[in-house]
């Protein structure tokens, strides 16, 4: 008990360093830990009520009957108490899929695995179960709260398994498939590999007499994007943004919609080659690249009106129906999102590359990890496990419905290979060009995976980002400029190795 107590205080003290978040879709946009009190006391709010929910579902889990929750699933013929704990977050439509991969696991190697979805609040509840001494065998994790749970020693080395594991290759990987705390020292292996894009309806682009690059030699510069998204964007009467009798005050379809997130600013900043950290060391977000990234994304709301402010965005439907309905035309996503098309009748998705502007541009990758826990006395089996998810010949579904990228070299190399998991309606023809070659040839990791304080970071961003995409302020380097020293005192370098 003294020892439960101990680690429970232990957690306490370390919640401000962690992130809270509820899974992929929500990367960016997450509770994030900071330095406020009102931020530590609802943090601490929600992380007790996580302690009993996390009691709940470890009593209902323990007892092997029919009353579990649902967000609990047990392959298993005999003693529970005996299977191998794997939590997860993700869709219905993903805890299905994983369903399906515990069971035929389980079927394949004989080893017992208890499946935890938690589809909300995941590192809150994960937290929880840490802390009361429960924690999981392996489970997904999102990286800037590994770097601190590997250094606390809750989440374990990945080294020693793989040295003791004479099957492991590390050709038979992607370079950017495992997760580095430093230059040697491993702590995770990615789930998937999620490239960045433009996603856009092709029919509204043809209605629009518009057409999208077909060819990375052809991408949109920035000043031909903005052109394409004012014919996109229209009023009550028709006319088109491009118009000068356009009436931005009645606006019936916009060019697109973004999460106005790290995911979004980053993705166009690796192409105007800023950073998070300059090369003093110091903070790059008052650089001139970074100031033209964010100014330009701005002006798409307040100067072009081709994209709806942050507060109009939050009432416009999600991508998938948005695209479908014609509320806009485009979105930029990570390549998860075409699962969510691909269950939509009648809408043809089409993919083109993160405009370019001018410097070097590159494929921007995000991910969450899988995690083998410290305590766990099953790491041998828990690393069979993530080996088995993470290999698409056993989770065929999860790699040709759109949801995931694999992280194994020969599935973006062999034809044979490629070709089961992308020759589906759910990958659009461009998909190759455009995602799976940038991904495998020229791939380079989201600044969360390896910035260090990051969210905390974001803390000082998000405020002042608001003030811009409200058009509250027009000037992002005067925007940038209030909040550099607070950034600057954040700015400490960074994690494991980063992009190839």
């Amino acid at each position: 008990m003294q020892e439960e107590e101990k680690k429970t205080s232990h957690f306490l003290q370390n919640l401000n360093g962690w992130s809270v978040t509820g899974g992929p879709d929500s990367r960016s946009d997450g509770l994030r830990s900071g330095m406020e009190k009102d931020m530590r006391k609802r943090v601490l709010g929600t992380f007790l009520t996580g302690i009993m929910l996390a009691s709940q579902l470890l009593a209902c889990a323990g007892t092997g009957q029919e009353e579990k929750t649902e967000e609990s699933s047990v392959q298993s013929g005999g003693d529970q108490g005996e299977a191998l704990i794997f939590t997860y977050w993700g869709s219905t439509a993903e805890k299905e899929v994983i369903e399906k991969i515990l069971a035929k696991f389980t079927e394949d190697t004989g080893i017992e695995v208890e499946g935890m979805h938690i589809p909300d609040d995941y590192e809150t509840k994960l937290t929880a179960l840490v802390a009361a001494g429960e924690a999981p065998d392996l489970g997904y994790l999102a990286i800037p709260t590994a770097y601190t749970w590997y250094e606390d020693h809750v989440i374990a080395d990945f080294n020693d398994i793989l040295a003791a594991d004479e099957e492991y290759n590390p050709d038979d990987y992607l370079d950017t498939a495992m997760v580095y705390y430093d230059d040697e020292k491993i702590m995770g292996i990615l789930t998937a590999i999620e490239g960045t894009a433009i996603f856009y309806n092709k029919e509204m682009f043809k209605a629009a007499g518009v057409e999208a690059p077909q060819s990375l030699e052809e991408n949109w510069t920035w000043d031909e994007f903005v052109e394409v998204a004012r014919k996109l964007t229209l009023d009550s009467e028709g006319r088109n943004a491009a118009d000068p009798g356009f009436d931005p005050e009645n606006i019936v379809q916009y060019a697109m919609k973004w999460d106005l997130g790290q995911v979004t600013l980053d993705s166009i900043a690796k192409n105007n080659g800023a950073s998070y950290i300059a090369e003093d060391g110091t903070s790059g977000w008052t650089s001139p690249e970074m100031v033209e990234v964010v100014q330009n994304v701005a002006d798409l709301i307040n100067v072009h009106h081709v994209m709806p402010s942050k507060t109009g965005g939050d009432n416009l439907p999600s991508a998938e129906i948005a695209l479908q309905s014609g509320v806009y035309a485009m979105t930029m996503s990570g390549q998860w999102i075409l699962n969510n098309f691909a269950q939509m009748d009648g809408l043809e998705i089409g993919i083109a590359p993160v405009p370019s502007m001018g410097k070097e541009d590159r494929m921007v990758l995000g991910s969450s990890e899988l995690a083998i826990f410290e305590d766990s006395d099953k790491k041998e089996e828990a690393w069979l496990l993530a080996k088995y998810l993470t290999d698409p010949a056993n989770a065929p579904d999860v790699y040709a419905g759109g949801l995931w990228m694999p992280i194994r070299r020969d599935w973006y190399e062999d034809e044979e290979l490629i070709a089961q998991w992308v020759d589906n309606e759910a990958h659009p023809d461009e998909y190759r060009e455009f995602m799976l070659e940038p991904v495998r040839d020229n791939g380079e990791y989201l600044s969360e995976l390896y910035v260090k304080n990051f969210n905390r970071m974001w803390d000082v961003l998000n405020p002042a980002l608001e003030n811009l995409w409200n058009g509250r302020e027009t000037s992002a380097e005067t925007v940038l400029k209030s909040i550099e020293s607070d950034l600057d005192e954040l700015t400490e370098g960074t994690y494991g190795k980063i992009g190839k």
